[in-house]
């Protein structure tokens, strides 16, 4: 989205992603936190590596769906500023923002994975190595929630518009989607409620925008296009999409002729000299499954039932 990256050093990890076909996909499927064209809320990727998260991810389409799939950005920058612009109470939550330690981590419970240990304010400044202020927030949302959502479910006899036009319709009265929670250390029952009550705000703030983005910005990739995203300050999502028909009927394997016409994207995780660095054991995988990178080395429970 906006960066200097012929003067930045850059380590990357690739994989396949968004398809079924492909390993990284196919645990998630299992526990039922992904089906075949399930559409993805925006997020911030590499979340798992708490705060060594990449900086940027590239998106290369190889084939793109026959219907739906559609791409969603959130900037950062643009959703604090109407945070900023808005009544006393949410120039309170903006600043409470800048300033409140929270949770950062994924817990297995609630999010795909268990992610590595991360604390600190929802929205962070940092100087990078060419002397710009640049923006790192993440948000990642509960998968079991977003299941209950109209951009979750694949695509089938509804079109791309009405499943905008019904998530439009959900932010009205929205649960709380985010991974964020109060520290264990957040002593006292008015104290949590009021850090859940400022996070339940925040998260209500990203919905309504992500409505309007599935409804009115929303933009796709053709073969051979790529899209380049500051994980640190833009969100990305996807709108639901028809799955091959094979995997629409709920068969096992997909048919070959199902494969040829699966959607199809490259994921690559990427740390540059602009960010705050890279994790202290390396840039290993682009994939947040990958137990010998986020497994026994950080002491998380086995995840072979995944």
């Amino acid at each position: 989205i906006s960066a200097d990256l012929d003067l930045c050093v850059c380590y990357s990890s690739a994989v396949p992603s968004h398809s079924t076909e492909h390993s990284n996909e196919k645990r998630p499927a299992r526990r039922g936190l992904y089906e075949p064209g399930s559409g993805l809320e925006p997020h911030t990727d590499g979340y798992v590596y708490g705060d060594d998260l990449p900086d940027f991810v590239f998106l290369l389409c190889e084939r793109a769906s026959a219907r739906g799939g559609a791409n969603v950005l959130l900037d950062g920058v643009a959703l604090l500023d109407a945070v900023e612009a808005g009544d006393p109470a949410d120039r309170g939550l903006a600043a409470w923002l800048n300033s409140t330690s929270v949770d950062l981590s994924e817990g297995g419970d609630t999010g795909i994975t268990v992610g590595r240990a991360a604390e600190g304010p929802i929205v962070q400044w940092h100087t990078t190595a060419s002397g710009r202020s640049r923006l790192k927030w993440r948000r990642q949302v509960n998968v079991g929630l977003t299941k209950q959502l109209a951009t979750w479910k694949p695509l089938a006899e509804e079109s791309a518009e009405d499943v905008a036009a019904r998530r439009c319709s959900e932010v009205a009265s929205p649960s709380y989607l985010s991974l964020w929670r109060p520290l264990p250390s957040t002593t006292g029952a008015g104290a949590t409620s009021e850090v859940e009550s400022k996070l339940r705000d925040f998260d209500a703030w990203i919905q309504q925008a992500s409505a309007v983005a599935f409804s009115e910005q929303s933009f796709s990739l053709s073969r051979g296009e790529a899209l380049v995203v500051d994980n640190y300050r833009v969100l990305h999502g996807r709108a639901p999409y028809a799955p091959p028909r094979d995997e629409q009927a709920g068969g096992g394997d997909a048919s070959a002729d199902a494969q040829n016409d699966e959607r199809r994207f490259w994921r690559v995780w990427s740390w540059t000299s602009e960010g705050t660095g890279v994790p202290p054991d390396g840039a290993l995988s682009s994939n947040p499954l990958n137990d010998e990178v986020f497994g026994d080395k950080q002491g998380a429970p086995s995840r072979t039932d995944l």
